[in-house]
């Protein structure tokens, strides 16, 4: 899909500039805080295709510059699917224990902690959560 390689996985809150050439938006990732970013739509060239899509630019951001989150130790989720009551099908963000450190037993399942949220299902985010990345580090998986 159009975008996935220069945008955060999560964007909201757009606003483009006044010319149409730049847009702003809050932006957000399973592994990174949230952010301000600008992204410019690349001008097409002298033969009337587009050079493709430029990176998005973070230029203000909820964390402090000099506060640096180990990526060793964030988990990014997966998407599950798992049957319900009335033969329906139920999705989650699957969070798993990431810890560079240590390492379940074999053939061992991690504890699981379930989040739940009154929904709609929208409310549902991957945004970096240090909630999660609390438990997941310390050897908790999250649903």
């Amino acid at each position: 899909e159009f975008g996935q390689e220069c945008l955060p996985p999560s964007v909201s809150q757009l606003c483009p500039s006044p010319d149409g050439k730049t847009l702003y938006f809050i932006g957000e990732s399973p592994d990174a805080p949230h952010g301000l970013y600008s992204w410019t739509v690349p001008p097409p060239d002298t033969t009337g295709a587009s050079m493709g899509p430029a990176m998005a630019v973070l230029f203000a951001s909820s964390m402090a510059k000099d506060f640096a989150l180990d990526k060793n130790f964030m988990s990014i989720p997966s998407i599950e699917k798992f049957p319900t009551t009335f033969h329906d099908v139920a999705y989650g963000y699957y969070y798993a224990p990431t810890n560079p450190a240590f390492e379940g037993e074999e053939g061992e399942k991690p504890p699981l902690l379930v989040m739940t949220h009154g929904g709609p299902t929208a409310c549902a985010s991957t945004s970096m959560s240090l909630e999660k990345q609390y438990w997941t580090s310390r050897g908790f998986a999250v649903l």
